[in-house]
């Protein structure tokens, strides 16, 4: 799907693969084929290998109980906004934040959904580990954050993985069954997180909770299918 995406590996790799560059017939692209199909794990693009295909990614199992969310920012990610591009499926760099802030959850947006700025449905996913950007979580929501900015309304769905993704939330139904801390961390974040960009702005309003999520996300697909 990504496998051009060398997620996770440090320059401690490097002397290696110079190495194994100057010893490999094809230089250091054949090189780095090789440990790919011996099953080392750096990931390679493949020759008319097929891009994801959002399109073919449905909403999910059971909307709105069960959900898609294909990730963008991994949380505890760098101050940067990546968005797929629908057309071609890459992921491009919207941009930089310029608030030194780091994204509080796992971030990115509901397939076949659109929220009333225009964009598909935007969705946290509360979880212990971050998840490399381009992959699709099975998740439920839990509440939403609502929020506006210089573009209109722009809801933040609050969701878990489903149980048999990771059952670490499974007594999880509601926000309120969560550490406060983390309501607080992802409040304080989109308060601020556009401070410093001239003509941008946020302001938040209200917590709803997961029967307020459910109504949006059904909303949302509605509005995908009249587009």
């Amino acid at each position: 799907m990504f496998r051009e995406w060398l997620w996770g590996y440090s320059c401690s790799w490097l002397p290696f693969v110079v190495s194994g560059a100057i010893t490999t017939k094809g230089g250091l692209s054949q090189w780095l084929r090789n440990r790919y199909r011996r099953g080392h794990p750096i990931p390679l693009p493949i020759k008319n290998e097929k891009i994801m295909r959002i399109d073919n990614i449905p909403t999910g199992d059971n909307p709105p109980e069960s959900l898609n969310v294909i990730i963008e920012v991994p949380t505890g990610g760098e101050p940067v906004k990546y968005e797929f591009d629908k057309a071609s499926g890459a992921l491009f760099v919207d941009r930089i934040l310029h608030t030194p802030m780091r994204y509080p959850a796992n971030y990115g947006f509901v397939p076949h959904t659109l929220s009333p700025d225009g964009d598909p449905l935007d969705a946290l996913v509360i979880a212990r580990s971050p998840f490399i950007p381009g992959c699709v979580v099975k998740a439920r929501p839990i509440g939403v954050l609502n929020l506006e900015d210089e573009h209109g309304g722009d809801e933040k769905l609050v969701c878990v993985p489903v149980d048999t993704t990771f059952p670490y939330y499974s007594d999880v139904g509601e926000t309120k069954d969560l550490p406060s801390i983390i309501m607080q961390q992802i409040e304080h974040f989109f308060t601020h997180y556009k401070d410093l960009e001239a003509e941008k702005w946020v302001r938040v309003g209200k917590w709803g909770d997961r029967a307020e999520a459910r109504q949006i996300v059904i909303e949302a697909i509605e509005r995908a299918k009249k587009s």
